[in-house]
């Protein structure tokens, strides 16, 4: 399937692979002089879609993306190049519907920061989503950098955090989450854990709190190569 933001030219695609394996659904680009200048416009997005996001600093708050079923990375050196910012609600992942009723597929989100005051990275209502070399952190406000919805934390989903860096300026790193839905995987985090309004415990927790060769944004395998 295609979308509007798509050239349909399917030899162009030919390089990626998604978890070893090749593409060959939509590719969406954002950044100067791409296909779309903004993430302001992926409300537009469509099942099975592929967004590169390219170096820039990208402000949006509550971004619900319609498509469950898609991957966004960053096409930079590493986390740092590419920001999502924001005042709210950052990145939501909505499952519509109890865990694990979206199916085996796992969305990844990987080489980007996500940053804000509040909630940069929201997931709930069985949604699901695999973070790979990501720098995560937000304010002082009191909740976590990684959030459940505060009314449905019951039906958060399933959420894998690898190589990635967590941190916080204030607040918690995790609210509002069945921990047991949770896996975290070689992770660098920049003090010790702290959660608020969480139940049970983490399904898996592989982490350090000082730099440690293999953990962290720096280490492991990117998911989607090629680009």
């Amino acid at each position: 399937m295609r979308n509007r933001y798509t050239s349909g030219r399917r030899e162009g695609l030919c390089n990626i692979l998604v978890d070893g394996k090749r593409w060959e659904y939509p590719v969406v680009t954002v950044g100067s002089n791409k296909q779309l200048a903004s993430v302001d416009s992926l409300s537009g997005l469509v099942d099975h879609s592929l967004v590169l996001v390219y170096p820039g600093t990208y402000s949006k708050k509550n971004w619900y993306l319609n498509a469950r079923r898609c991957h966004i990375r960053g096409v930079g050196v590493d986390a740092q190049a590419v920001v999502f910012t924001t005042t709210d609600n950052g990145l939501c992942v909505e499952g519509y519907g109890s865990y694990p009723s979206g199916g085996n597929f796992l969305p990844i989100v990987e080489n980007v920061r996500l940053q804000g005051s509040a909630r940069p990275f929201m997931v709930w209502n069985g949604g699901r989503v695999l973070f790979n070399r990501c720098y995560l952190t937000h304010g002082t406000y009191s909740c976590g950098t990684i959030a459940g919805h505060w009314t449905s934390g019951g039906t958060n989903g399933l959420l894998v955090l690898r190589n990635c860096y967590i941190t916080k300026e204030g607040g918690y790193m995790f609210s509002n989450l069945n921990l047991s839905n949770v896996r975290i995987e070689r992770c660098q985090f920049g003090s010790s854990i702290n959660y608020t309004g969480c139940t049970g415990s983490f399904a898996y927790a592989d982490y350090v709190t000082t730099p440690t060769t293999g953990y962290g944004i720096m280490a492991g395998e990117p998911l989607i190569v090629g680009v």
